[in-house]
């Protein structure tokens, strides 16, 4: 992995980042997934009933 040492980043602060920014990637496309499918959501408990966790 190619890493930008002038900033102090090293791999493990990129993987993190990477993996930080994939899941909220991957959440933001599930919620506007269940919104068009129109899942019923538990307003409670923030989530819908197949089990996902709706961030926001």
């Amino acid at each position: 992995m190619i890493v930008d040492r002038r900033y102090g980043w090293g791999e493990a602060e990129v993987a993190w980042a990477i993996a930080v920014w994939a899941e909220n990637l991957f959440s933001a496309c599930r919620l506007s997934q269940t919104l068009s499918e129109r899942e019923p959501i538990d307003a409670k408990m923030g989530v819908s009933k197949n089990g996902w966790e709706q961030v926001g």
